[in-house]
């Protein structure tokens, strides 16, 4: 398992050594540090201006690690923002690369006064889109959807291309479209791939003596040309006539089926339930009536935070063709505090019906989160494709106030498609004021939604991405949630290491040292070190102090510490030292400080009585090494070495050398040579040459005389 750290500047200092120093909260293993999306673009103006809201994500069929995610820049108190914004992240939400929308507002170009309700997407060719909603005079009394796309991962974009436009002729005589979300097919060769579909709420206003109008309906539109050119809008809720229309729909969430088919779920706020429309041509025509999902849902209003209770977070198992959802509900009139509910379809076959509507068979909406100890609200959803794992992450307002003045983001998990519930974990890595967000009439806004890129397979971490304010204004972070369905330092390596960095081999990854700190995984997980940042290890001394995992967080790894004297395992003494112990973030991890580590020479680790790895002192040849029978030590990145006759030394390709507090005199080319992770199996000589080590053999490459030497 591993810790998280925060790269910028909460960083929590994950060095061996001086955790106690460390800030904030230290999360999950299966949760990795939180990272900020970039800087703020230097064309937003301060104050309001640098505040961020609604984040949406997004990740590539072809390639997992690409991630696209989308959100609010420069928010308004009256709504919309100065402009959208993007960063793509090529190495799985790890480093990310941020821009405002080229050519979208007045604010860098564009013809728009605002812009509103961003949503990426990604199709199978790894073309990006942007989809947003914009303000096409001062007012914003006319809104425009329109879609960008990129063919170059997000360095260049098209202009914004009309999806659909409202109008404003008066305040009885008006069309406004609103909450628009956007969906791409990316199944492989099925009759709408490469389909987009922009779906979105027209709110209709239209009394004129022979009309009466006061609704919201569904609408949508598609391409079929990577949005170059756009369908007319199509009615997914038709209003009850052309003269009378009073229906209040809202909050559609499309979703691509198995075989091309189209799932649209909203909230009907006449009936106050969920309901599904199945589009079988894939957003062309709606023949089929909505289906309820969940009837009696009771819309919950968190105090001092504007939220998007009516909107439902919607995923579809990609390999069932099966529903599931994420919503807030309140369990009666009278509830004082809203939920977390999930509901999921049951269907008997991921392939579309051959005639008629789809048979969902929605199971019991059931609480996702047992107990909601303060206000909860905002769920976002992600599901793996073939069903069984279920991650929704949510606001929290269980380490503030009341009144919901501060709060975090958790999040839950289930492996069973939905029907049992880890316990809540954390996500953010500190509480956050919501007073630095925003403030709007209907309190401070971080977002009516937030982002969470789904897992495309069974070792990937999904990817949420969200707003908080914890460095004084409200900015997009990330953070990646491992799979809680295999063993934990599985799921730890999933949130904390790219999936291209992986090895193929589970036992190759327990001790690769992908960052070359001399600190293979497995010790970067027990501990609570990165394995994607090289960390130094620092030297002995008193007070050492440095984080273990805590034995109730793994059962399967166990870990036991202790120190003493001795260069290598052969010569140990056990030094009678006793650690100080506190829990330590979260409590997933404990510190331990040892008070006189001044005299110890190392540090011993016992995982599970089986294996003993030692960590020498700054002045070996090297700094990790695992006990192995007949007085040999194992190093990850050097091999094998034979210590009993110490300070000589028998390398497994090097022959016999000797050890001066870690440089090694090799009698085979009579040379002093300085062993180094960062560049082996090369090292370099006293006299500016280098060796070339060929593994597991005797012989040995001399830049110096131009030869190949045999070593023993």
């Amino acid at each position: 398992m591993r810790i998280p750290k925060h790269q910028i500047p909460l960083v929590l200092l994950s060095l061996l050594g001086m955790v106690s120093s460390a800030t904030g909260s230290l999360l999950a293993p299966w949760v990795s540090p939180n990272t900020i999306l970039g800087r703020d673009p230097f064309d937003l103006p301060p104050n309001d201006g640098q505040n961020q809201a609604e984040p949406h994500a997004i990740r590539a069929m072809i390639d997992p690690d690409l991630i696209l995610a989308t959100f609010q820049e420069g928010r308004f108190s009256d709504g919309g923002a100065r402009n959208n914004g993007y960063a793509v992240s090529e190495d799985g939400g790890f480093t990310w690369k941020r821009r405002l929308n080229p050519n979208l507002t007045i604010i860098n170009g564009g013809p728009y006064f605002r812009a509103t309700d961003p949503v990426g997407g990604i199709n199978r060719q790894g073309d990006l889109f942007l989809n947003s909603l914009v303000a096409v005079d001062f007012n914003f009394d006319k809104g425009r959807l329109v879609v960008q796309r990129s063919v170059d991962r997000g360095t260049t974009w098209t202009g914004p291309v009309t999806v659909y436009s409202g109008y404003y002729n008066s305040d009885t005589n008006y069309i406004f479209p609103d909450k628009n979300w956007m969906v791409i097919n990316d199944y492989l060769d099925e009759p709408t791939t490469g389909r987009l579909v922009v779906t979105w709420t027209d709110f209709r206003v239209i009394q004129d003596g022979s009309r009466d109008i006061i609704d919201y309906l569904i609408r949508s539109s598609y391409s079929d040309d990577n949005g170059a050119s756009w369908s007319a809008a199509t009615y997914v809720t038709p209003p009850t006539s052309s003269t009378s229309s009073f229906l209040q729909y809202q909050g559609s969430q499309p979703v691509f089926l198995p075989g091309g088919g189209l799932a649209i779920v909203f909230h009907n706020f006449r009936e106050s339930r969920l309901e599904v429309r199945y589009s079988p041509d894939g957003g062309a025509t709606y023949p089929f009536s909505s289906k309820p999902v969940h009837n009696g849902y009771i819309l919950y209003d968190m105090p001092n935070i504007r939220d998007g209770t009516f909107l439902p977070s919607v995923g579809v198992a990609r390999e069932t063709g099966n529903l599931y959802i994420a919503y807030t509900s309140k369990d009666t009139q009278v509830d004082p505090l809203g939920h977390i509910y999930f509901v999921r379809s049951d269907r008997v076959s991921a392939q579309p019906p051959a005639s008629g509507d789809v048979d969902w068979n929605f199971r019991q909406p059931v609480r996702a989160l047992a107990s909601s100890p303060r206000q909860v609200s905002m769920p976002t959803l992600a599901v793996s494709p073939d069903g069984q794992r279920v991650t929704i992450y949510f606001y929290d307002n269980r380490n503030g106030s009341g009144a919901n003045d501060s709060g975090d983001f958790y999040a839950v998990q289930s492996i069973d498609g939905g029907v049992t519930w880890s316990q809540a974990f954390r996500l953010t890595e500190q509480t956050f004021d919501l007073a630095n967000a925003t403030g709007t009439s209907r309190g401070y806004m971080i977002g009516d939604y937030f982002g969470f890129a789904p897992p495309l397979g069974p070792d990937q971490a999904g990817v949420a991405v969200w707003v908080d304010t914890r460095e004084g204004e409200a900015d997009p972070w990330s953070s990646r949630i491992g799979n809680l369905e295999g063993d934990v330092f599985a799921a730890w390596l999933q949130a904390n290491l790219p999936h291209a960095r992986r090895s193929a081999s589970p036992v190759d990854d327990l001790y690769a040292d992908p960052d070359k700190d001399q600190t293979p995984n497995l010790l970067e997980y027990v501990l609570g070190r990165p394995p994607f940042v090289a960390d130094p290890v620092p030297g002995f001394g008193d007070n050492f102090s440095h984080l273990l995992l805590n034995a109730s967080t793994d059962p399967a790894t166990q870990v036991v510490a202790r120190g003493g004297q001795g260069r290598w395992p052969a010569q140990q003494v056990i030094s009678g030292s006793i650690p100080q112990e506190a829990f330590y973030g979260e409590r997933y991890w404990k510190e331990m400080t040892w008070p006189s580590a001044g005299t110890f020479e190392h540090l011993e680790f016992s995982i599970n009585g089986a294996e003993d790895w030692f960590l020498l002192d700054e002045s070996a040849p090297v700094r990790w090494v695992r006990e192995e029978a007949g007085n040999w030590v194992w190093s990850p990145w050097f091999g094998y070495l034979y210590t009993d006759a110490a300070p000589w030394l028998f390398h497994s390709t090097l022959g016999w050398v000797y050890d001066f507090q870690g440089v090694l005199y090799c009698p085979a080319v009579s040379s002093y040579l300085y062993p180094s992770p960062s560049i082996h199996p090369w090292m370099y000589r006293h006299n500016g040459y280098h060796v070339y080590l060929l593994e597991g053999t005797p012989w040995i490459y001399d830049t110096f005389t131009g030869n190949w030497i045999e070593t023993y």
